[in-house]
């Protein structure tokens, strides 16, 4: 029986570890272009990830936001449901989004509506905003 439970905490432990993971790489605030196959239109991606209760996606170019709700993850992917908030008029709401990890300074991401189309609809490359550090001088 002690194996068992050993067994299942070695288990649990991955699953948790990979979560972890995921998250990790993904951290930050990340800029860039996308590309619409269906029309062959291209917008910007303004993407911060905070936690994976907090992801903020703003496509400043079609004045639209929202939210991705994550629903699953391992170490190099994570999917999402994307919740448009504002601009339901100009963005598909409840698009699937998979964000793949390219390296620590790029993602892509792939746009899919399984509903209308087949295979993606649109894709994009971010890359990782760098910090600004701000030097005060003293008086």
């Amino acid at each position: 029986m002690k194996k068992f439970y050993f067994f299942l905490v070695i288990i649990l432990s991955l699953f948790v570890n990979t979560d972890v993971q995921a998250q990790s790489w993904l951290k930050g605030h990340w800029v860039g272009t996308g590309y619409q196959y269906t029309d062959g239109s291209a917008w910007s991606i303004d993407l911060e990830y905070n936690s994976k209760k907090n992801i903020k996606i703003t496509y400043p170019s079609l004045a639209c936001s929202g939210s991705f709700v994550r629903t699953s993850s391992n170490r190099h992917k994570v999917v999402f449901v994307e919740k448009i908030l504002v601009g339901k008029d100009v963005c598909y709401d409840n698009s699937k989004v998979v964000i793949t990890k390219i390296d620590k300074q790029y993602i892509s991401i792939a746009y899919f509506l399984p509903e209308q189309f087949s295979g993606p609809v649109a894709i994009a490359v971010l890359e990782r905003k760098k910090l600004e550090v701000k030097t005060v001088k003293k008086m």
